[in-house]
């Protein structure tokens, strides 16, 4: 069974039916994310299911199963319905068991107030499970950075592997003079402003905000992983990178994620009426800050399809079919308009 539930789905429905004794009817893909196959089983007079295959590989460690486990058992656990709920986990083969949640997608030209609301809330639910002492045994969300040194220090690691790519057909050539004349320069500009900028803050370079003033957060978080119900409440999706982080990036990432195509005016309403709610010290200085870094970051990730071990996650979701270079000259187009948007708003952040 094991390493052939992702390539089989036949044999999966035939394990599911003979060690859950589900009574499949049919079983449908859905949308899947970058990291999972999900697909949409039919049950005879039962509950809809959803079943959630995790990408596995030597290249990449994360336990994205176990994590998204571990995450929904303890929202679950403490009263959150906005959420769904696990029917069952298989950690040998892969793959999680979900309750099916009849929702649709959420399309960022129609988002509005109330929507957004609804992420807010959600949010202050998750800070406040955060007092909770249970929560501590949380592992930190992925890429959590609590200092602004470590920001940096990541966006240089993946520049670097950017950096390593031969230059041997047009798109990467056209990647490494984006790099070397675009990029760094701008890099090194924004981390001396960000530097300066902390200085007057009194806000420490190199220091680690307190637990205090950590949040758990979903990590990968916005529309594009939630579905809204028939009542217009929302249920969140994708926990595989959930645990402790920074406030700030939380905010910075909602705001900068390219798939989160929502109207300046949402996106000042979420910043200003989250940190309201949160309420702390030096949150909104540290925002501003990081903001420009994490919009870096963003254009950086944008380029992951360069590097050969992202295709073997996006080959897995069975996401693209375009070919290789189509898809890696669109996402460069992607970088360079996010870097623009970026390098003209970092001094002045844009959402206050």
């Amino acid at each position: 069974m094991k390493n052939t539930i992702d390539s089989n789905i036949l044999q999966f429905t035939e394990y599911l039916k003979s060690n859950l004794n589900f009574n499949i009817s049919e079983i449908k893909k859905i949308s899947q994310g970058k990291n999972s196959r999900v697909y949409h089983l039919i049950i005879e007079k039962q509950n809809d299911l959803i079943a959630k295959i995790y990408f596995q590989s030597n290249n990449d460690k994360r336990d994205r199963l176990n994590t998204e486990r571990l995450a929904l058992e303890f929202l679950w656990n403490h009263g959150l319905r906005n959420i769904p709920k696990i029917v069952h986990t298989d950690k040998e083969n892969g793959f999680t068991i979900l309750l099916f949640v009849k929702g649709k997608k959420i399309l960022s030209s129609e988002t509005d107030v109330n929507d957004i609301n609804n992420v807010i809330g959600f949010l202050i639910q998750l800070k406040n499970l955060g007092r909770l002492h249970e929560s501590l045994k949380l592992p930190l969300a992925s890429e959590a950075f609590f200092t602004i040194k470590e920001i940096e220090i990541n966006i240089e690691k993946r520049l670097n592997r950017l950096l390593l790519i031969q230059s041997d057909n047009t798109e990467s050539r056209s990647l490494k003079t984006m790099l070397e004349k675009t990029f760094i320069p701008g890099f090194e500009k924004i981390k001396k402003w960000s530097k300066q900028k902390a200085i007057k803050k009194s806000i420490d370079y190199n220091e680690p905000i307190s637990i205090n003033e950590r949040t758990l957060s979903p990590s990968d978080f916005g529309f594009h992983n939630a579905l809204k119900l028939c009542d217009n409440k929302l249920i969140f999706l994708d926990f595989e990178y959930f645990g402790w982080d920074d406030p700030a990036k939380l905010i910075n990432d909602f705001i900068l994620h390219p798939a989160m195509n929502i109207s300046e005016e949402l996106k000042s309403y979420f910043v200003n009426e989250i940190l309201k709610r949160f309420k702390i010290n030096k949150l909104f200085s540290r925002v501003k800050i990081l903001y420009p870094l994490f919009g870096l970051k963003w254009c950086i990730i944008l380029l992951n399809e360069f590097l050969p071990k992202e295709f073997e996650r996006r080959d897995f979701s069975c996401q693209y079919s375009k070919e290789k270079s189509k898809i890696q000259a669109t996402q460069l187009v992607k970088s360079e308009k996010m870097f623009d948007s970026i390098i003209n708003t970092y001094e002045r952040f844009p959402y206050a």
